[in-house]
């Protein structure tokens, strides 16, 4: 920001950051104070962005920004703009399902985001982050086999995989109805 101070991304991942560190336990008053000024002036500069040239991936962007900062009606709505643009591509429709995924279990609409995993994973099979959450989804609906052969299918690809991992441990505890 120093440098370049009408960067885009660097305003985003300085308004994430202060997200970030807002949600942390070592949050000052200050932090709190300057979050929502970075959020703000991240949505200004890609708000600008936008006219500019490459709406899609401004659009995403925007909404990824939304996402982070937890205004999850804003996101749909830019995801809504993205997906008014993005005409036939299917790479680009698998994007926004998966964001609205990720929109959906975090508003624990959790057989929602299930279906929008799934549509953005028609497109990119081998996305290991959309499988693992998947499978995160598919656990919090109790779909317990479905959710281990998405485990398993990403620790085939990625051994160390966390998320995987964390998923695959948490199947191996007995659950009671």
């Amino acid at each position: 920001m120093e440098r370049c101070g009408d960067n885009t991304d660097a305003r985003v991942g300085l308004a994430i950051l202060y997200q970030q560190w807002a949600n942390s336990d070592e949050a000052t008053p200050d932090i709190h104070a300057q979050l929502s000024y970075r959020i703000r002036q991240a949505c200004e500069a890609l708000q600008k962005e936008i006219g500019k040239g490459n709406k899609f991936k401004k659009l995403l962007d925007l909404a990824d920004l939304y996402i982070e900062t937890s205004d999850r009606i804003e996101a749909k709505e830019q995801l809504a703009l993205a997906e008014s643009v993005c005409g036939g591509s299917r790479l680009k429709r698998a994007k926004i399902a998966e964001r609205l995924g990720l929109i959906c279990y975090r508003m624990e609409e959790t057989a929602e985001a299930v279906k929008n995993y799934r549509q953005a994973l028609l497109a990119n099979p081998q996305d290991l982050k959309l499988r693992a959450n998947l499978g995160n989804a598919l656990l919090q609906l109790r779909q317990f086999t479905s959710a281990q052969e998405e485990f398993a299918r990403v620790l085939k690809l990625a051994p160390g995989n966390i998320d995987a991992l964390l998923g695959g441990r948490i199947l191996r505890i007995p659950c009671s109805p």
